[in-house]
């Protein structure tokens, strides 16, 4: 397992999601949690262009519907949990 980080602003604008909004992007960031950064598309991309940032990513959430606010999720992969 991986630690996962994230900002405050993330996490309000997560609170603010709703149920089935709230599950797809669980779903891929568990994903993230389990494989860290070798997760690949579809799931993930890396950020390009962040070269003094390492091991970050973004998650693309695919759903059948609209998510609030959603524009890109960037999660840096901390240190690997055993």
């Amino acid at each position: 397992m991986w630690d996962i980080n994230s900002t405050e602003e993330y996490l309000f604008w997560f609170s603010k999601q709703d149920d089935r909004a709230k599950e797809a992007i669980l779903s891929v960031t568990l994903l993230l949690q389990e494989f860290g950064p070798l997760l690949k598309r579809p799931y993930a991309d890396t950020l390009k262009g962040c070269s003094s940032i390492k091991n970050m990513k973004k998650l693309r959430i695919r759903t059948p519907f609209h998510v609030s606010g959603l524009h890109i999720i960037l999660m840096k992969i901390g240190k690997r949990s055993y």
